[in-house]
Order: C-alpha cells, then structure tokens, then sequence
C-alpha cells in the first residue's frame, strides 16, 4: 500500500516528467494506491492554481481532471483519523496531517514531490520524495 500525496498525484495527471517518473515506480512497485478523502478536493485546487496562474490551460486542467477521476485510488475517510490529526497540529497543517496519520496507522510511506513530510517531529511516517532531475 502507498498513500499518494495530491503532489504526486497532480504530477501524474498532468504527465510531466516527474509525474512519468511516479507513474512508473508505481508500476514497478505493484502497491494499491490509497489517500484521505480529501485529496479530490486538493486535486482540484492544484489543478485550478495552475491553470489560474496560466502554467496550463483550461483544456489542460481538464484533461488532468479526467485522467484523476480513473486513478485507482482508494479514499478513506478522514474522520478515523483526526485523533491523530490533532496530536500533529503543532508542527503541519491539518491537510498534511492526515497524510502522516493515514501513513502510521496503515504502516504505508507517503510518496510526495516536495519534503512537507520530511524531519517533522512527532511523526513517524516515511517518505519517498520524488524530486525534478537537475
């Protein structure tokens, strides 16, 4: 099992370079993909930040929608996860939270393209960072 961060996700949708790379691994890893139910919703924000910031098109965000809506992604639901969620506060938002707790309570790394989840305190998640090649 791998819980997918919205970032990687985005990445894939909109077929990037770093997204082929994520995609791939994913392949190669043979692992059931899951996340909190809210990354729909942050899905959609990135998508829509992007396209606002003109860095793609509408047609593009679109696309990256459509090709979201069929990723085999199981959603769990959030709320068996804010105890834990709330023990975090202090040191991430409630959005990245629930990624971490998610991460500890399935004994799953997080696979993210930036390093939010990385030497945070308190948390005992791993992450496989996937980073833009130089």
């Amino acid at each position: 099992m791998i819980v997918i961060d919205a970032s990687a996700v985005v990445e894939m949708c909109l077929g990037t370079p770093l997204g082929k790379v994520i995609s791939q691994s994913i392949l190669e890893s043979d692992e059931d993909l899951i996340a909190p139910e809210l990354l729909p919703l942050e899905v959609i924000h990135a998508l829509r930040r992007q396209r606002n910031l003109k860095l793609i098109t509408d047609a593009e965000a679109n696309e990256a929608f459509k090709l979201f809506c069929l990723m085999p992604i199981q959603h769990l639901s959030h709320a068996e996860l804010v105890q834990r969620v709330w023990q975090l506060r202090n040191n991430m938002t409630a959005y990245d939270a629930t990624y971490v707790a998610l991460a500890e309570k399935l004994s799953a790394p997080i696979w993210a393209t930036d390093g939010k989840y990385q030497n945070t305190p308190q948390q005992n998640a791993t992450t496989r960072l996937f980073t833009p090649a130089p």
